[in-house]
């Protein structure tokens, strides 16, 4: 069985070691096993940047979606598109970082 989110795996061996590295993950997961309403797949845009205590994730996530007005029937869809700006770390000294564990990044959450 293919693991689908493997792609949100980050190994972060590498930035943790040169603070100021930036690494691109441009990666598309079909939404299936986020368990989210969508019209096709999640395309996701991220940019990590090494800091000293940890990694800064900004970017974007869009996905499409479809459906019809419930007052005037028509069928309405676009795209949605939301930011992300996460911070991981392997210590967590900030209430909202995400940890670090085992040197990977789960981008998944």
């Amino acid at each position: 069985m293919v693991d689908q989110l493997r792609p949100l795996r980050i190994n972060a061996v590498e930035l943790l070691r040169q603070p100021g590295a930036v690494r691109r993950v441009d990666v598309v997961v079909e939404a299936g096993p986020l368990d989210v309403s969508h019209d096709g797949d999640i395309e996701i845009a991220l940019a990590l940047e090494a800091l000293n205590d940890g990694i800064a994730v900004t970017g974007t996530v869009s996905v499409g979606w479809s459906t019809v007005c419930r007052r005037c029937l028509v069928e309405l869809s676009d795209i949605a598109v939301a930011p992300v700006d996460e911070l991981y770390q392997t210590e967590p000294l900030d209430p909202d970082a995400y940890l670090i564990e085992d040197s990977q990044l789960d981008l998944a959450p």
